[in-house]
């Protein structure tokens, strides 16, 4: 999400207008159940990078009279709801933290009892539970009122006040008592981002899908209408079979402060934070361990975006310390979406190596703040309860600077080189930088599904560039649908932000509309050289580290989208010699007067290391020292990026990016 500040904008890639056959009566059904598998076994299955309190789940489900009528195949919508709960049930891993709560399913009516108050924990949320859960759902018959809005406030208390939860609301009508049921979702959300609130609703219209859809959006979740069991069941078990991740922020957790004179110290390590209301900052001191070192930093987020505010726009600088100016770096990362789909990744990286002599000067030899800074226009979403990830490395000073290679030039173009997917090999792949598998130069397959970021991260010499062409095969699941999902293929720098560079007649765009024919995509990075860090193309300031770049793939899903896997075939190409150019460090030495920072955190990620201090490198980087690329390292394995005269130079770090990292403040 961060560069420096760029000569000319760059806009957004536009969605393709795409021919495609089908209609969207009966892809409305996919995303529903697709939609209960992925909140089912993900949220649940996915933890962070550092050990927090499990993922919760509850299902909530109408029991009123009026899920006796007819689904569209004939079956009764209590039936429906029946067949896809226990088939997401049985999906759920063992230690999968769910829980059941019912309502309408005691009270006949308003006149025999406490209808407004009907509704029951009936399986408490905990791991193990399968039995007890199909049990449950399969006892439930239509019966009673349509209180939704106390039983999303009983939900509120059922998930707790804290950790990743989620809520699937089922119901087939609107609140049969007095109170609004988009007022208690509203409250439920506003204990945290980590809660989310999907809502299913069986063949509603009017002011009852009015009120489920205000539901599902102030729960910055998702609404779904279905009407078909065999559609619904169908699309259940294609989705079953791999359930969407939602990315993961990691990092020891900081408070950023309005005022830059009390910013709290930040060093080389992984952080994260809450982004500031519309229009205000946050500040953080990037306390130095090494006299004219280079700070670079990254920021990675999703944030979540609505069809009246799909446009999100954040603004990173790192200025001398109590000064505006000079500019060290800045960046404008932003993320937008359209046609209702999931909205992608907005991410960036910074540097406080500074374009001009008088900033690099200045910027060397002092203290720096890093501020970010939130979008204040009419229609801008407020994400202040909204976590990022924040990736900060400090990087030694280049004795050989001056003689390294220029950075590569503004106005260059790359040349594609042609490439041919060679024998492919099965990997896994990640939903965050800091768990992303290394894999090597090669061609590789996966799968993903409508609403899935996929990520792997390759090692890039100095003196090498990355190349990367993605193929699906064609697609039947398309031809009669009329959604429009997004496929993106991106490269990003070692601390995140984008890398993709503009090529010169390339074959393949690096994003595509999918329809039924497939797609192929294409994209690559600039040469990796030192001194890119003072250019002003944004893809040349990418290209300023060697180390492991990231390979992401994402698939933005609109509603009514199949819920099928789709296989991808992706050749990567590390172009060029390695080590070449790599500059050569200075031995570390302590600025004057400079205490060793101490992390506000011992948490411990999963390397086992204290998540609030800086990666430790392999060796100190010495004079005279060069780079070369760590070939050793395999999926899954920890392999630190090269930084310099190390093999293996690691950054523990990482920053993760689907949309471009803009220089002005430009909206598509």
């Amino acid at each position: 999400m961060s560069l420096l500040t760029p000569a000319r904008p760059r806009t957004p890639a536009q969605p393709q207008t795409v021919a495609r056959p089908g209609t969207l009566v009966r892809a409305s059904v996919t995303v529903l159940l697709s939609m209960l598998v992925v909140i089912g076994t993900t949220v649940l299955g996915a933890g962070p990078a550092r050990a927090e309190t499990p993922g919760k789940l509850l299902l909530v489900l109408d029991s009123s009279g009026s899920m006796a009528e007819k689904a569209g195949d004939g079956k009764t919508r209590m039936e429906a709801a029946k067949t896809a709960m226990t088939t997401v049930v049985d999906t759920l891993a063992a230690d999968a933290n769910v829980g059941l709560r019912v309502y309408g399913a005691k009270v006949f009516d308003k006149k025999s009892g406490n209808a407004c108050a009907d509704s029951q924990l009936v399986v408490p949320i905990g791991t193990n539970n399968k039995a007890a859960l199909k049990k449950a759902i399969g006892g439930f018959k239509p019966y009673g009122e349509t209180p939704i809005s106390y039983a999303l406030e009983q939900a509120g208390k059922d998930v707790g006040a804290s950790g990743q939860r989620s809520i699937v609301l089922i119901s087939d009508g609107e609140e049969t008592c007095t109170t609004d049921p988009c007022v208690a979702a509203q409250k439920l959300a506003n204990q945290g981002i980590d809660v989310r609130i999907d809502v299913v609703g069986f063949d509603v219209a009017g002011k009852a899908k009015q009120q489920l859809q205000c539901v599902a959006k102030v729960g910055r979740g998702q609404y779904t209408d279905v009407k078909d069991t065999k559609e619904l069941t169908d699309q259940l078990n294609q989705a079953k079979k791999r359930a969407s991740e939602p990315f993961e922020v990691s990092g020891t957790p900081v408070t950023g402060s309005a005022d830059p004179a009390k910013a709290p110290a930040i060093t080389a390590a992984t952080w994260s934070d809450t982004m500031p209301a519309p229009g205000q900052k946050k500040y953080y001191r990037l306390e130095r361990t090494m006299t004219r070192s280079t700070f670079w930093a990254g920021l990675t987020m999703t944030p979540t975006l609505s069809a009246d505010k799909n446009f999100a726009f954040t603004v990173m600088k790192i200025v001398p310390q109590d000064e505006e100016y000079p500019t060290c770096g800045s960046s404008y990362p932003y993320a937008w979406t359209s046609r209702g789909r999931t909205a992608g990744m907005m991410t960036g990286r910074t540097t406080s190596a500074g374009r001009r002599a008088d900033a690099v000067a200045d910027c060397q030899t002092k203290q720096l703040v890093l501020s970010i800074e939130a979008d204040d226009a009419d229609d801008a979403p407020d994400l202040s309860k909204q976590k990022f990830q924040l990736n900060v490395f400090e990087e030694p000073p280049a004795a050989n600077a001056d003689a390294l290679p220029e950075a590569v030039p503004d106005d260059q173009k790359l040349a594609w080189t042609a490439v041919k997917h060679g024998k492919a090999t099965k990997v896994a792949t990640s939903t965050s930088l800091t768990k992303a598998p290394t894999v090597q130069p090669g061609t590789v397959t996966f799968d993903i599904v409508p609403g899935e970021f996929r990520v792997m991260k390759v090692p890039v010499g100095w003196g090498q560039r990355l190349q990367a062409m993605l193929t699906t095969g064609e697609l039947p699941q398309y031809r009669r649908s009329g959604a429009a999902d997004k496929m993106e293929l991106m490269l990003l720098a070692p601390l995140g932000g984008e890398a993709n560079a503009r090529f010169d007649k390339a074959p393949y765009g690096d994003s595509d509309l999918l329809w039924y024919k497939g797609t192929q995509l294409g994209a690559g990075t600039r040469e990796v050289r030192y001194n890119n860090r003072h250019a002003v193309d944004e893809s040349s300031v990418a290209a300023g580290l060697a180390g492991d770049y990231y390979v992401v793939v994402t698939l933005s899903k609109e509603p009514g989208s199949p819920a099928n896997a789709i296989p991808i075939t992706l050749t990567l190409s590390a172009i060029g010699k390695a080590a070449t150019g790599a500059p050569t460090y200075e031995e570390p030495s302590s600025p004057e007067g400079s205490a060793s920072p101490t992390p506000s955190a011992e948490a411990t990620d999963e390397t086992g290391a204290p998540s609030g201090q800086a990666s430790t490198p392999a060796a100190t980087p010495t004079s005279g020292s060069s780079t070369t690329p760590d070939d050793s390292s395999s999926g899954g394995g920890k392999n630190w990026p090269l930084i310099g005269g190390l093999a293996g130079f690691g950054l523990l770090l990482g920053g993760f990016s689907v949309w471009f990292a803009n220089r002005t403040r430009r909206r598509p």
